[in-house]
C-alpha cells in the first residue's frame, strides 16, 4: 500500500504540532507551580452604624419624590399606580364632596394593591388592634370632629423623643422613599401629606404623660399663655387623628401614668380627634407596666391601638440603640432592602403607615 505524499506531509506536521502543544502545557504547569500562593483576601464585615435621636449626623441632600412634589423632581422612586381618574376623583380635586365622601371617592379612584398581611412574620392584626366596637367609636369621634371643623387630611403626633422629627415618618413628606411590597401605602401618604414631616408642638425630648397637658412645657413662641402643648398642637394643625407615644419617661409611677393618660384620651376625644395609642419598644426599668396599661386603656375607651411592641420583639435588640430607649435609625427609607426590617425606625415607620392606612380605610368606608 502506498501513501500519497500530501498525506505524509500532513501527518508529519500534525505530530510536530502535538509535541509542541504538550511541551507548552508542561512548561505552563511548571511555571504555575513556581509562583508563590497568594493568601485569599478576607472580606471585611459590613457594619451599619447605630443612630439615635440624640446623636444626629449630617445627612445627604434629600431628593423629593416627583409624584408628591411635582413634575420638576428628578426621577420616580415609588411604584406608580396606573389608571385614569374617575368622575368621583375629579370631584375630589374640585372640593365638591364632604370630607367622608371625599376620602371614599379618593380610594375608589385609585387602583389599590392588597395589603401584605404581615411585617416580620407578625400579622397586621397583631399590631393594628381595631375591633368593630373601636371602628364604630372611631367613626363617631371623626363625625364630631367634622362638625368642629377638623381637617380630615391631617394627623398630629404627641409624645417623647422616640417619635421626634426627623426620624419618625418625616421622610414620607420630604422623600425619597421606596415602599417595596407595601407600595399601596403611597395612597395614605398622599392623603395625609404635610403631616408626616410636621415638627409637632406636642412632641418633646423627655416628655412625660403629665407634661403633655402642662402649659409650662409649651413652646412660648407659638402657644398662647396658659395653653398646654397638646392644646397648642391641636390649634395649630387642626388634625383628625393624634398618634400618642408616651411612657419611656414615666418610670416608677404606673398609677400616675394611667391617670394622666385617661385625662389625655378624654380631652382628645372631646375635641373630635381620634387618639391612636401606641405601645413602646423599650423595657426601661420602672416602665414595665406601661404597655399593659396602654393596651387596657385602648380597649376600655374603644380607640385604635398601635401595638408596636409586638413587632419590636422581632428586631435585633428590640430595634433599640445602646441606650436601650432610642431606636436604631434607617435613613435609606427603602423597603426593598433587608435592613429596613431589622432597624427600629425602619419598622416603626412602616407599621405606623399601616395603622394610618387602616384607619383611613375605615373612615372612608360606606
Amino acid at each position: 500500500m502506498h501513501l500519497r505524499p500530501s498525506f505524509v506531509v500532513f501527518a508529519g506536521w500534525l505530530i510536530v504540532a502535538l509535541a509542541v502543544s504538550g511541551c507548552g502545557a508542561s512548561l505552563g504547569v511548571q511555571a504555575s507551580a513556581r509562583q508563590p500562593a497568594t493568601a485569599p483576601t478576607e472580606a471585611l464585615p459590613s457594619v451599619e452604624p447605630t443612630e439615635s435621636l440624640d446623636a444626629l449626623v449630617p445627612e445627604p441632600t434629600i431628593v423629593p419624590d416627583p409624584e408628591l412634589d411635582g413634575p420638576a423632581a428628578s426621577s420616580a422612586l415609588i411604584p406608580r399606580l396606573d389608571g385614569e381618574m374617575s368622575a368621583a376623583s375629579a370631584q375630589v380635586t374640585s372640593g365638591m364632596l364632604s370630607p367622608k365622601a371625599e376620602m371614599r371617592a379618593e380610594r375608589q379612584a385609585l387602583e389599590v394593591l392588597p395589603l401584605p398581611d404581615q411585617v416580620n412574620g407578625q400579622p397586621v392584626s397583631s399590631f393594628v388592634v381595631m375591633d368593630q366596637g373601636v371602628i364604630d367609636h372611631m367613626r363617631e369621634i371623626f363625625a364630631l370632629g367634622q362638625t368642629l371643623g377638623r381637617n380630615a387630611r391631617a394627623f398630629s403626633k404627641a409624645g417623647d423623643s422616640t417619635i421626634e422629627t426627623p426620624y419618625f415618618l418625616s421622610r414620607f413628606d420630604s422623600g425619597p422613599f421606596q415602599l417595596g411590597a407595601y407600595a399601596h401605602l403611597k395612597d395614605v401618604i398622599k392623603h395625609y401629606q404635610g403631616s408626616y414631616g410636621r415638627d409637632s408642638l406636642a412632641v418633646r425630648i423627655g416628655q412625660h404623660s403629665w407634661t403633655l397637658m402642662n402649659p409650662a412645657w409649651a413652646d412660648k413662641s407659638q402657644c398662647d399663655p396658659g395653653e398646654a402643648p397638646l392644646a397648642c398642637e391641636l390649634r395649630h394643625n387642626n388634625p383628625s387623628i393624634l398618634i400618642i407615644r408616651l411612657g419611656a419617661n414615666d418610670a416608677g409611677v404606673p398609677k400616675m401614668f394611667e391617670k394622666n393618660m385617661r385625662a389625655v384620651i378624654e380631652y382628645i376625644v372631646g375635641q373630635g380627634v381620634i387618639p391612636v395609642l401606641s405601645t413602646k419598644p423599650d423595657q426601661r426599668q420602672g416602665t414595665e407596666q406601661v404597655n399593659d396599661i396602654v393596651r387596657r386603656l385602648a380597649a376600655e375607651y374603644k380607640v385604635p391601638l398601635w401595638d408596636f411592641e409586638r413587632v419590636a420583639e422581632t428586631l435585633p435588640g428590640r430595634g433599640l440603640g445602646p441606650d436601650g430607649v432610642h431606636m436604631t435609625g434607617f435613613y435609606q427609607n427603602d423597603y426593598t432592602l433587608p435592613q429596613a426590617f431589622q432597624r427600629g425606625h425602619g419598622v416603626q415607620n412602616l407599621t405606623a403607615l399601616i395603622v394610618l392606612d387602616k384607619i383611613w380605610q375605615e373612615l372612608s368606608a360606606p
